[in-house]
C-alpha cells in the first residue's frame, strides 16, 4: 500500500534522512520510534509533500505519490497530529465524518459502534 524506497532529505547542508526505506501493507498500522532529531517528523512530512526529498521514491497504492500536499490528500492519505482530535470515533449522528479536524476544550461525546 505505502512504499518508501531509499529516501534522502536534506534541510541545506545537514543530512535529515538518508536512504530510507519502509513499507507498510495494506490492513497493517506501524509505528515510527527514535529520538528526538532521528528523522520522524521530517519522514512523515516528506510522505505529506510537506517537505521535499533530493531522491527515492513514495509509491502509495502502486503509483508514485504526488508532491503537493493537497494531492498527497486527495489521493487519500494525511496526517493527523497528536492532540489535535479527541474522541475516538469522529463521525457525527449522521455517519459522515467532520469536514475538518478541529479543537475543542471538552471532549467529544463519542458514540460506539455495537
Amino acid at each position: 500500500m505505502l512504499r518508501v524506497k531509499n529516501l534522502s532529505v536534506s534541510y541545506g547542508p545537514m543530512n535529515a534522512l538518508q536512504n530510507v526505506s519502509i513499507e507498510v501493507p495494506e490492513g497493517k498500522i506501524i509505528g515510527i520510534i527514535g529520538s528526538n532529531g532521528a528523522g520522524k517528523t521530517t519522514l512523515l512530512n516528506t510522505i505529506s509533500g510537506l517537505v521535499r526529498c533530493q531522491s527515492g521514491e513514495i509509491i502509495y497504492f502502486g503509483a508514485p505519490l504526488p508532491k503537493q500536499p493537497h494531492k498527497v490528500v486527495r489521493a487519500g492519505l494525511v496526517q493527523v497530529p497528536e492532540g489535535r482530535f479527541r474522541g475516538a470515533d469522529c463521525r457525527r449522528k449522521s455517519g459522515t465524518p467532520p469536514a475538518f479536524p478541529y479543537r475543542t476544550q471538552k471532549s467529544l461525546p463519542v458514540e460506539r459502534a455495537e
